[in-house]
């Protein structure tokens, strides 16, 4: 319950004024598809149809708008520079974080993944895994506000790494 509550606050600091609009109006389709159900409640399936299609189809509109609203008002590119093992068992990862929005960030967090290559021999559900879910994640927030057209360089290590050199590295961010 406490990281949910860090969560909210944190979301409500951060967020710009479009992603409150845009939170108000599904929470308005949602409550205005509900309302016709209430219109139509002497016909059940219908009405069950109607309310499961206003379920899913406000999550997706969420999901998917918010992700929209993401890449198009707080644009930013992660690009790996360079990567290399040394101690035999420490994993440096050096990459280029750009800000192409219009507005300054002050506030980023940035996710390192590492994800097993596919194996033609293993199974579909080893292949599965290794798809979608990181073998080892780590996150970094940067230190100080990044501006507008601004790239900076940053290091992710990963200590205790035993890995065969047959992965891949996926890097995503959140910037605020």
């Amino acid at each position: 319950m406490q990281n949910f509550k860090e969560m909210f606050f944190f979301y409500t600091h951060h967020l710009y004024p479009v992603d409150f609009v845009f939170f108000f109006l599904v929470i308005f389709v949602f409550i205005s598809v509900l309302l016709l159900v209430v219109f139509l409640r002497n016909r059940p399936i219908i009405s069950m149809f109607i309310i499961v299609f206003d379920f899913v189809g406000c999550a997706c509109l969420f999901y998917y708008g918010y992700h929209f609203i993401d890449d198009f008002v707080r644009k930013r590119q992660t690009a790996v520079v360079s990567q290399r093992v040394y101690n035999e068992d420490n994993f440096v990862i050096d990459f280029n974080i750009t800000n192409l929005s219009k507005y300054n960030f002050s506030h980023c967090k940035i996710y390192t993944s590492l994800y097993h290559a596919q194996d033609e021999n293993a199974s579909s559900l080893k292949n599965f895994k290794n798809k979608y879910i990181p073998f080892k994640l780590k996150s970094k927030i940067l230190d100080r506000n990044l501006s507008k057209g601004e790239t900076r360089t940053q290091r992710v290590s990963f200590e205790r790494f035993k890995g065969d050199g047959n992965f891949s590295i996926q890097l995503s961010s959140e910037c605020f």
